[in-house]
């Protein structure tokens, strides 16, 4: 994986960058689309903000 980001996002900030709904950001995660979340705590999850860059640039490329 590239150098990118150092951080994390949290669901709302990712639907921000991804304009999908919730329920098909995770159904992607659940079939390996999109980046397995990381438990920061006992309620709280967050992604790699690297991770969600690669993601992107990723769908981008297909899309192209």
């Amino acid at each position: 994986m590239a150098q990118g980001p150092i951080g994390f996002y949290r669901l709302e900030q990712i639907l921000k960058l991804i304009p999908v709904s919730s329920s098909t950001w995770w159904s992607w995660v659940a079939d390996g689309k999109a980046p397995q979340p990381i438990k920061l705590g006992p309620r709280m999850t967050a992604w790699k903000q690297a991770c969600i860059h690669d993601f992107i640039n990723t769908l981008c490329e297909t899309i192209e």
